[in-house]
C-alpha cells in the first residue's frame, strides 16, 4: 500500500489552465459522487439477489476537520479532496470497511457480533417504467 506522500507524488497533475470562459477548474474543484466500486446495478426483471451491508461509524471519532477555505461544494457526503493524502469527510478510507479483506475470507465472521453493522438479503428488480412517479413530475 502506498503512503500518503507516494499517493500525492503519483497523482495526476491538476490542470490550472483557465477554460474557454476564463475559469480555473482548480478553483471550482468538487469531486463529489458515489464511488464507482459502490455503484448499484440496475437488477433484472425477475430480481437480482444481493447482500446489503449497513455499517455505522462513530462520527465523533471519525470526523475530519476541514478548513473553510477547502469547502467549495456545500456538501459533505461523498465529496473528495484534491490530494489523495487529504481526508474528507471521514477519517476512514472511502468504502470502509469493505476496502479490506474479510476475516477468514468470510463477511459473516468479519461482522459477527458487531452492534453497528447489519447484513440483509435484498433483491434489485429492473422496472422499465414508473408511471406513478413520472406523472407526478
Amino acid at each position: 500500500m502506498k503512503t500518503d506522500d507516494e499517493l500525492d507524488d503519483t497523482a495526476l497533475p491538476i490542470d490550472t489552465t483557465p477554460d474557454a470562459e476564463g475559469i480555473n477548474t482548480n478553483d471550482t474543484f468538487c469531486d463529489c459522487g458515489w464511488p464507482f466500486h459502490l455503484l448499484l446495478p440496475r437488477g433484472r426483471k425477475g430480481g437480482m439477489k444481493f447482500k446489503l451491508l449497513v455499517f455505522i461509524s462513530d462520527w465523533s471519532e471519525d470526523k475530519v476537520e476541514v478548513p473553510k477555505e477547502n469547502i467549495r461544494c456545500g456538501s459533505i457526503s461523498f465529496c473528495g479532496a484534491q490530494k489523495p493524502a487529504d481526508k474528507y469527510p471521514d477519517n476512514k478510507p472511502m468504502g470502509y470497511p469493505l476496502d479490506r479483506p474479510f476475516k477468514n475470507n468470510s463477511y459473516k465472521e468479519t461482522f459477527a457480533g458487531l452492534n453497528n453493522a447489519v447484513i440483509k438479503d435484498v433483491s434489485i428488480k429492473l422496472v422499465k417504467d414508473f408511471p406513478e412517479i413520472v406523472e407526478g413530475c
